[in-house]
Order: C-alpha cells, then sequence, then structure tokens
C-alpha cells in the first residue's frame, strides 16, 4: 500500500514538480490556495488543469484552501490521513517582502504553525519542511554550513528562520520528525516569474532592458537537483524518527554577470544595465552540501549553462515563441 502524503503549494513551481516526481510512488494529495501572486494560468498549467479549481473547494486530489485557515485545513487533513505532508506553501520573494511584510509573516509564520500544531494534533509524525538560503543572511563565511549562526537580511529570510525556531520547538516538545532543507536558488522550468532568471527572459521577451545586480553571486540549483534533494529527503525522513537540517543547492556559485553572458548566448539582443544590489538581497549564497551528500546520498548533476538551456526551452514553449 503506497504512503499518503499531502504537498501545501502544490501547485507553484517547486510544489508541482514534487507532485510529478511523487504521484508514481505515493498517493500525493496537494493542497494550495491559487492566491494571484502571480498568473494563476501558469499554476494551471503546471497541474494540467482547468480554472474550475478557483471556484471550488476540491477537485479530485487537490484542495484549494490557504494554510492558514486552521479549521479547513483540520478538515483536509482529517480526510486525508496523510502519514507525511511536505510543506512547500508561502509566501516567497525577499523584495516582495519589504513590501508585504504584514502578509508575509501571516502566511509563513501562522500557515506554518497550522501546520505543525496539526500535524501533532492529528498524529502526523512526519514534516519536510522547505526553507531557504535567505536564512543565512550576508555572512561573510563561506559556503554556508548548517551549523552557522542566522542572520536573515530580509522579512522573508525573518519568516523562515522564524518557521525554523517552530520546526526545532515541534520537534523536541510535540514529538514531531521534522526535516528541514535550506533550498539555494532554484531554477528551471515553472519558476516563478518574480524570480531572477524567469524575469530576465520577461524583459527580453517584452523588449525591456534588465536591471542587474553586479558583484553577487548564486548559488543556481537545476530543479531535478533540486526535487532530488526532497526525494532523497523525504526517504530519509520517514525512515528514520529523528529530526534534521540540510543544505540542498548546486555548491557552484555563478557571478550574475557570468549568468547575463550566458543569457545573451540564448538570445544576442538580450539588453541589461548593472547597478547595485537592492536592500534584503544577499551578496552571495554558496552552500556546502556536504552533509547531504553524506546522510541523504544527494548529488546535484546539471551545470547552470545546460540547465538555462534547458530553461529557455521551457520559457519558449510555455509563452509561445
Amino acid at each position: 500500500m503506497k504512503s499518503r502524503v499531502l504537498i501545501t503549494g502544490g501547485a507553484g513551481f517547486i510544489g508541482s514538480s514534487v507532485y510529478d516526481a511523487f504521484k508514481k510512488s505515493y498517493d500525493v494529495y496537494i493542497v494550495d490556495n491559487f492566491v494571484p501572486f502571480y498568473d494563476i494560468r501558469q499554476k494551471l498549467t503546471n497541474l494540467e488543469i482547468n480554472s474550475s479549481i478557483l471556484k471550488k473547494d476540491k477537485m479530485q486530489n487537490i484542495f484549494n484552501c490557504d494554510i492558514r485557515d486552521y479549521f479547513t485545513m483540520k478538515k483536509i487533513l482529517t480526510e486525508v490521513k496523510p502519514d507525511a505532508i511536505i510543506h512547500c506553501a508561502a509566501m516567497a520573494g525577499v523584495q516582495q517582502s519589504f513590501e508585504h511584510q504584514r502578509e508575509y509573516f501571516s502566511v509563513n509564520v501562522d500557515g506554518t504553525f497550522n501546520i505543525f500544531s496539526l500535524s501533532s494534533d492529528l498524529n502526523i509524525k512526519k514534516v519536510l519542511f522547505l526553507s531557504s538560503s535567505s536564512v543565512y543572511g550576508d555572512s561573510n563565511k563561506m559556503p554556508f554550513k548548517e551549523t552557522f549562526s542566522l542572520n536573515p537580511i530580509s522579512p522573508y529570510g525573518m519568516t523562515k528562520v522564524q518557521d525554523e525556531e517552530m520546526a526545532h520547538f515541534f520537534s523536541k516538545q510535540m514529538n514531531l520528525n521534522i526535516v528541514t532543507l535550506r533550498l539555494f536558488t532554484l531554477y528551471g522550468p515553472r519558476q516563478r516569474p518574480d524570480l531572477m532568471l524567469h524575469k530576465l527572459f520577461l524583459n527580453h521577451l517584452n523588449r525591456r532592458e534588465s536591471v542587474v545586480y553586479k558583484k553577487t553571486s548564486r548559488d543556481y540549483t537545476y530543479i531535478s537537483d533540486g526535487v532530488q534533494g526532497i526525494k532523497k529527503a523525504f526517504e530519509f525522513l520517514m525512515e528514520n524518527d529523528s529530526s534534521d537540517v540540510f543544505n540542498i543547492g548546486s555548491s557552484n556559485p555563478v557571478k550574475t554577470t557570468d549568468a547575463v553572458k550566458e543569457i545573451k548566448k540564448i538570445y544576442p539582443e538580450f539588453k541589461y544595465k548593472e547597478t547595485e544590489k537592492k536592500r534584503g538581497d544577499m551578496t552571495k549564497t554558496f552552500a556546502n552540501i556536504s552533509k547531504a551528500e553524506r546522510v541523504l546520498g544527494y548529488k546535484p548533476e546539471m551545470d547552470f549553462k545546460e540547465g538555462l538551456k534547458k530553461f529557455s526551452l521551457w520559457f519558449n514553449n510555455y509563452y509561445k515563441l
């Protein structure tokens, strides 16, 4: 009999990719509130469903629900009876978090508290929580290790730190097994349009000049590598009665200036100008993945140049270029 898994935020970039990777091996259910943070049509395309879900509470194995809705979430979890939860749902993005601080804390902190507390109340012992490299802030020590102190420099990063503190509390005091993954700059097919590479591609499509931050670099991690890490962490979670924290990245930072040079190879007419980074944006992200390699058997495989080409193929197809 297949284990039952519920994915929060399952219509988004990461959640829908996890759903595709898990649905053959597990009995998978999805919760998503289909909020118009970006074009809802992309989420519908991710799951290959039509817009009728927007008018319904449920469509087959997909529930239209906000994780902050405690009583509806309790009803869903009581009905599904999952063996484990993969908690992807969140308000994401650094710059937007400065503009919508109250909503970010409401969704990311209150919503995550609902997931952990309901898991405890309903005896759902296994939770895989997706955190972010944003918890590290602008650390001078590289690469980032899971043992580093956390020093977020954005409201978004702050919410993830609070979530991790809750995860620690619920694992220690409420006997939950919570594995936390700090994800590093995932990109690839289905990426949200507010994330940098997708945004740069859209600027080119709309004949707008892009603004890129000089002296910055990112640990770009292709979505298939990210999903590989999530899958291996999930297997670890199901096989062990313990909680832990792992970095999931490529451990191979790419300078932003080098990234745009690769974009110009794909789109020769791509135009950009360089400027200083904005508040809240980290100068560099760089994952130490030795723990994930040793404990989980995680091994990223995608080269950035090849991954960028694959992303451009999806982009061209999605926008019908």
